[in-house]
């Protein structure tokens, strides 16, 4: 047998060999393609251990990984003899419906983004409790019916600080998860700092295409890669900043613009009599429908239609 064949059977007894496709061996180096990641995504890794591609597993496939059995209770079950099994509806039941949904519903959004060349994304972070959080969207026009769909990709809680490196990865983890690096068109967030500068730094331009394409396989020590932290450099979407959060921004802005000149009481009227008129239509039925009747619009347009009106009323000298 000779050494590439012994290489390779040697890999195809790893456990997680199955979601990578055998290439060939190099001097003490192999080189496979990650049967997960979209595109051929080459990796190589040491004849005798395979640490580097578990590393790109859990980092790159996380959610994979999880839903996988694990290896302690396969060899528990072809080693124990067969017994009678007592039943357990108390857990089980819901542990495995849990899992089962939750890989059912992963494995069918895998199948729709597979048929699309276009999505686009959403992305926020809140603290709720003392946790961070981090949630994820995406959102679609199905090309056959042009019916416009979305679903929710992620909902993780995100440790320690929030910086734009540890956003940019956890994005870069979830893109990697559903094969949607070469999809995504562009990802909507809030105008906050740091995600203004995961995306600056990590945007992929067109010249790192182009060097992508004409980028040839190299093999490296895999003790000097494993010794350090980064796995390589991710590349995120174009980014865009939400037009509502935007907006409230500007309003806050130009709100403490009229509080600091002449207009302040101008402004400071039109404010009130709007709060008082819609807090009488919330809480009065016949108010309500006097409102509705008289502006033909409903309630809660109501005050920023009177707000109009009352500030473009001509100033008076007093």
């Amino acid at each position: 047998m000779s050494d590439s064949a012994e290489a390779r059977a040697c890999f195809m007894k790893w456990k997680y060999s199955r979601h990578f496709t055998f290439l060939k061996q190099a001097d003490k180096n192999i080189t496979v393609i990650c049967k997960l990641c979209p595109g051929e995504k080459k990796l190589s890794a040491a004849v005798n251990s395979t640490s580097n591609l578990l590393k790109h597993l859990t980092r790159q496939h996380r959610q994979s990984l999880l839903s996988e059995p694990s290896s302690s209770s396969m060899d528990n079950t072809a080693a124990t003899p067969a017994k009678q099994t007592k039943l357990d509806f108390t857990s089980a039941t819901q542990k495995v419906s849990e899992d089962k949904c939750y890989a059912d519903m992963e494995m069918e959004l895998k199948e729709t983004f597979e048929s699309l060349e276009y999505i686009s994304r959403t992305a926020d972070i809140w603290t709720s409790h003392n946790k961070s959080f981090l949630g994820m969207t995406a959102h679609w026009i199905d090309p056959s019916t042009f019916v416009r769909g979305h679903a929710a990709l992620a909902c993780k809680r995100v440790r320690g600080r929030r910086t734009y490196d540890v956003i940019g990865n956890e994005i870069e983890q979830v893109h990697s998860a559903y094969g949607l690096n070469s999809k995504v068109t562009a990802t909507v967030t809030d105008n906050g700092s740091n995600f203004i500068k995961a995306f600056r730094m990590f945007l992929k331009s067109d010249s790192d295409e182009e060097s992508e394409e004409d980028e040839e396989v190299t093999f490296t020590d895999v003790e000097q890669t494993l010794s350090t932290e980064s796995e390589g450099q991710f590349s995120l979407p174009p980014h865009l900043r939400c037009a509502s959060h935007t907006l409230n921004l500007i309003f806050h802005d130009v709100e403490k613009w009229l509080q600091a000149n002449e207009a302040k009481f101008i402004y400071r009227s039109a404010t009130s009599k709007c709060s008082a008129m819609w807090t009488k239509a919330n809480r009065s039925s016949v108010a309500s429908e006097l409102v509705d009747n008289f502006f033909k619009k409903k309630t809660h347009s109501t005050c920023f239609n009177t707000m109009e009106f009352i500030s473009r009323r001509p100033v008076q000298d007093h």
